[in-house]
């Protein structure tokens, strides 16, 4: 599930801005999850304008109301719908979001034998699988932030987690931020994407930002 909202303030309504000629970040997003070996890539969103850009545009989206922020439980209502009992959750100012690390993710998440698992770095590449259970969980519990669907779960709430933190992307460009969130990441971004492919492996994108910044 791909987490897009078009309230940012430094980077207002982000999730359609170009990322090269053709697509944008939010289409990025989905095309490079839809490569993972998952059964569905579904967007999850909190505004109106958002699910109407997908509709648009063919994504199958989950939208909340009007003026309901609950991305939990959209999160958890998109989950039922799909009857899936674990899901990876990337959020959509991610255009490099790896396939093959949404795929390692999920069978670390498995063979961990976990309730959350975080690939948490390179920023940007940042992968969440959990189960449903969790999530159900969490919609019952939590009282606030729940806009904030994909960054819940931390080792100091209350929920009953078993949390495994790694990576699996440690080469040249490990520490630079890959996620989309002013216009100077907007700007670095269609930099990289001008220099790869829109399928290109994370270890290509993640060199040709080292060169980039060097």
């Amino acid at each position: 599930m791909i987490t897009a909202r078009a309230g940012s303030s430094r980077l207002p309504n982000k999730y359609r801005q170009l990322i090269d000629p053709f697509f944008s970040i939010l289409n990025r997003v989905h095309d490079r999850c839809s490569l993972a070996n998952v059964e569905h890539v579904t967007v999850v969103c909190p505004d109106e304008d958002v699910w109407r850009y997908c509709i648009r545009r063919d994504l199958d989206c989950e939208c909340c109301p009007p003026d309901d922020r609950d991305v939990t439980r959209q999160l958890l209502e998109a989950a039922d719908r799909l009857k899936t009992e674990h899901i990876a959750l990337v959020t959509g100012d991610e255009p490099f979001i790896s396939p093959k690390v949404i795929d390692d993710s999920i069978a670390q998440y498995f063979r961990q034998n976990v309730t959350f698992l975080y690939h948490d770095h390179p920023k940007g590449m940042e992968v969440r699988v959990l189960s449903t259970q969790l999530l159900r969980d969490i919609d019952n519990q939590l009282k606030s932030y729940r806009e904030h669907g994909t960054t819940l779960v931390q080792p100091e709430r209350s929920f009953d987690v078993s949390t495994y933190y790694w990576s699996s992307l440690f080469h040249p460009g490990f520490d630079i931020d890959y996620s989309v969130d002013t216009p100077e990441d907007l700007a670095f971004a269609q930099k990289i994407a001008s220099m790869t492919a829109w399928d290109a492996p994370a270890e290509e994108i993640m060199k040709c930002a080292s060169e980039i910044q060097t």
